[in-house]
């Protein structure tokens, strides 16, 4: 099989896959508000095609039962709620904790209302269908919270109280602006809360439920250094992937919060938790770049042969642009704009570096062993063919098609020869 038709083959399949999952969205989309609404019993799969605007046949494609599409939302509810819960994880601090946990569910009351609704429902009616769930699943997950409460109010970070009614403290509190937004909107002058009520509802109960069970900070060590836990640090580390796919994609000024929410499968609440802004986010993951640019110059080394230095330095750069292609481009974009996040860094520690390799390669100028030529401007020159080949992959795969798949390996020979030739003595 060619090159050309293994690439459209992909693109068919890629193409497939997202309709597929497109489609089971809208569905599940459909089905959430209608079993909200009507329950399991009164809820039929007619209706949830009628929503979801799509033949009952082809929803039947995807969920053959209604029983199977109810227990696909359920599970994803669940999950939802799971995921809410990472506060508890490795943290000490029930304030810190607790705080999260209720903020993450104030946003899930906001944005998937009709998912604690269908919840609701069915619990209210003797949880017929799920009750396995709750004997499993959800006991598993409480016992779980319930020991990190105690453990709390074992430290005196918490009055003695039963950590189960806690817990429903927070779900009955947090999942009422969900159940009975209805009516909280009609004492609401018959409109929604706004962003502010919601910050503000938010606040308070959190004062009222941290309040009312005694939450006390751990306290620490000032002149100790924050520690992350384990679960911390893989939300970080998943957050700046995230946020790097999509700043190379769109740039600073073009990516918003709401978007790297969605890439790192998280919600804005908790993005904010673990940075304060989008500016934030983009620094760290800017920071860590420039750090990993540094590493190909400073393996320069002023004890071996001139050119095969060079060469092996112009190897690493190229083997960079193929390894991480969207952190080249998220650099490209910041220095398009002027680097205004960057340029103390760019001024600071990348210059004291450059100044430093451009004077070995002066030296060796000087020494007869590479010929004369200006040493910044033969940086440059490396910087620009090797990452040209990252930032303008698209363009490259265009203007090559079939023989796209060995542009590196061509580029590495390319480089080779042109480089060697133009420093020789």
């Amino acid at each position: 099989m060619s090159s050309n038709n293994a690439n459209h083959t992909r693109l068919k399949n890629n193409s497939k896959a997202d309709i597929r999952q497109e489609n089971q969205k809208t569905i599940l989309r459909a089905a959430e508000q209608v079993f909200a609404e009507y329950g399991f019993r009164g809820a039929t799969t007619k209706m949830i095609a009628e929503l979801a605007g799509i033949p009952k046949a082809n929803l039947h494609y995807y969920y053959p039962t209604k029983l199977d599409l109810y227990q696909k939302i359920v599970e994803n509810i669940f999950e939802i709620w799971l995921s809410a819960a990472d506060a508890f994880e490795d943290n000490a601090n029930p304030v810190d904790a607790l705080s999260r946990y209720i903020d993450e569910k104030m946003a899930l009351a906001r944005s998937h209302p009709y998912s604690s609704k269908v919840w609701a429902n069915e619990v209210m009616h003797g949880a017929p269908i799920i009750q396995d769930y709750l004997e499993n699943n959800l006991t598993q997950w409480t016992k779980a919270r319930e020991a990190n409460i105690q453990t709390w109010i074992n430290e005196g970070l918490l009055d003695p109280i039963e950590p189960k009614h806690l817990l429903y403290m927070i779900w009955a509190t947090t999942q009422h602006y969900a159940d009975f937004n209805h009516q909280i909107q009609t004492l609401n002058g018959n409109k929604p809360l706004s962003d502010q009520q919601w910050a503000d509802a938010s606040r308070d109960v959190k004062k009222i439920i941290l309040g009312g069970v005694g939450a006390r900070s751990v306290n620490l060590k000032p002149a100790r250094p924050e520690l992350k836990t384990r679960i911390q640090r893989q939300k970080t580390e998943q957050i700046l992937a995230a946020a790097l796919e999509v700043f190379s994609n769109f740039g600073f000024r073009g990516a918003t919060i709401d978007q790297i929410a969605l890439q790192a499968d998280m919600s804005k609440p908790n993005i904010l938790y673990y940075f304060d802004s989008k500016e934030a986010i983009h620094s760290q993951l800017l920071e860590r770049l420039l750090a990993t640019w540094l590493k190909p110059l400073q393996q320069l080394n002023e004890d071996g042969e001139p050119i095969d230095e060079i060469l092996a330095y112009i190897e690493r750069k190229l083997q960079m642009s193929r390894d991480f292609p969207r952190e080249s481009r998220l650099f490209a974009n910041e220095i398009l704009h002027g680097a205004p996040h960057i340029n103390a860094l760019i001024g600071g520690e990348l210059k004291l570096l450059v100044d430093q390799k451009a004077a070995l390669i002066k030296s060796w100028c000087e020494a007869g062993k590479i010929t004369p030529i200006d040493p910044y401007h033969l940086i440059f020159a490396i910087w620009s063919t090797t990452q040209h080949y990252a930032d303008f992959d698209a363009q490259i795969c265009a203007l090559m098609g079939a023989n796209s798949a060995d542009r590196y390996q061509g580029a590495a020979r390319f480089l080779e020869q042109l480089f060697t030739t133009a420093l020789k003595a």
